[in-house]
């Protein structure tokens, strides 16, 4: 499946390879999810617009296969990223709440069952899962979502509007670190040039001594 989201000539095959990967990594534990998470976000890289994948065939509507990969990448990578941020979150509260949905607070439930219901929609929205068993944070999570007696569609849409927040952030320091990187890289090469004698004429590296 992840050889064929990446390196299929056939833009539909690729699209199916992408919601089979999605799918398992929906429907599975660690570390089969892992692996197809991976899978999917190197398959997005490569479809990107600073990737390698080349924008070819045109599909329903005049969208081209790339772009309708890149946008169901885009939105499997998106998920899974709320996913794993979501059951981090669940194991922290309930590390400092304790294993017992009666003795938490309000507030607390209420994150919980609002992250639940968003996730079980992002989710459900890429393939079928049983809703009344799957527990997208993963563990004992549904039994906490399910303790909160209050609004449920008000804690979603709080829920929501704090993960929407949360992938932003993670975004903001995702491009932080590629800045970083991308400065730490250029001082390399230009220590190497200056190393090697390899700026301009007459083997002067154009940096002042």
């Amino acid at each position: 499946l992840a050889r064929a989201a990446l390196t299929s000539p056939c833009w539909m095959t690729r699209l199916t390879a992408v919601s089979a990967l999605a799918t398992v990594a929906l429907r599975s534990g660690e570390p089969f999810r892992l692996q197809c998470y991976a899978a999917l976000r190197e398959a997005r890289g490569a479809v990107s617009p600073s990737g390698s994948g080349a924008r070819a065939g045109k599909g329903a509507g005049g969208s081209s296969g790339f772009d309708v990969c890149a946008s169901e990448l885009d939105r499997h990578v998106a998920t899974l990223d709320h996913v794993y941020r979501g059951g981090a979150r669940f194991r922290a509260l309930r590390d400092r709440h304790g294993a017992d949905p009666g003795s938490w607070p309000a507030a607390s439930l209420a994150e919980v069952a609002g992250r639940h219901d968003v996730l079980l929609e992002l989710a459900c929205g890429a393939c079928f899962l049983p809703r009344g068993a799957y527990a997208p944070m993963g563990g004992d999570s549904r039994v906490f979502a399910d303790a909160f007696a209050g609004d449920r569609a008000s804690a979603a849409r709080t829920a929501a509007e704090l993960m929407v927040g949360e992938a932003a952030s993670a975004a903001r320091k995702a491009r932080a670190g590629r800045r970083r990187d991308g400065m730490a890289s250029s001082v390399v090469a230009a220590f190497r040039r200056k190393k090697n004698g390899g700026g301009g004429a007459g083997g002067s590296s154009g940096i002042d001594d």
